[in-house]
């Protein structure tokens, strides 16, 4: 709720007319800092500030992903729910209600029908009429949703090797590298190349 009520807190201050549109660069990250002193001298807890903070700071990433006019990739995916965690379903829930109300209510029903029961179409596909950006921006947000409550494919892969497996497999020593691995393979787990451990130490091989 403080998330919802509180990310465009920067917007006033970061306001910019760019020929002739009013833009507000940076109001998510500057965002977050003032939404923390808010909160703060609300006196919540550490717990709460963070979580909040957290996703005000990001509550553009869903926008930037949809706005390339591409399909979503796994990839893509995968990095958005590793970066927010457990903060991605509350965010996900404040994009749509922020999307969501730049419409009317019977227009946007009218237009989404049964597109979020879809992946999300390119813009070019969406009729201007139909305030594409605003249905592409829902679509993925009700992708994203659906990906992270789907009970057979977890958002984020369980790690089929840990560090000490990779450094026997490769034997090779301590230092970044590991960790590079490591995330690669994750990445390969969450596009459906990898599926198991032996497959997991096949493809650290090939790195």
């Amino acid at each position: 709720m403080l998330a919802a009520l509180l990310h465009d807190v920067a917007k006033p201050e970061t306001a910019r007319s760019v020929d002739g549109r009013l833009r507000f660069f940076e109001h998510d990250a500057k965002g977050a800092v003032r939404a923390e002193t808010i909160m703060r001298g609300l006196r919540l807890s550490g717990e709460q500030i963070a979580s909040a903070a957290t996703m005000i700071r990001q509550h553009l990433r869903p926008g930037h992903l949809a706005s390339s006019g591409e399909p979503v990739t796994d990839k893509a995916a995968y990095r958005f729910f590793r970066d927010l965690g457990e903060h991605a379903p509350g965010l996900l829930v404040l994009c749509w209600g922020d999307h969501a109300s730049y419409l009317p209510q019977p227009r946007l029903a009218r237009l989404l029908g049964a597109a979020c029961d879809e992946p999300p179409r390119s813009v070019s596909r969406i009729r201007p009429e139909e305030a594409r950006k605003t249905v592409r921006h829902l679509q993925l947000v009700s992708m994203l949703l659906r990906r992270f409550f789907d009970r057979d494919r977890a958002p984020v892969p369980v790690r089929l090797l840990n560090g000490g497996e990779v450094m026997k497999a490769l034997n090779i020593p301590p230092g970044p590298r590991i960790g590079d691995i490591l995330e690669r393979l994750r990445e390969a787990q969450a596009e459906g190349e990898v599926l198991t451990r032996q497959a997991a130490l096949e493809f650290i091989a090939r790195l």
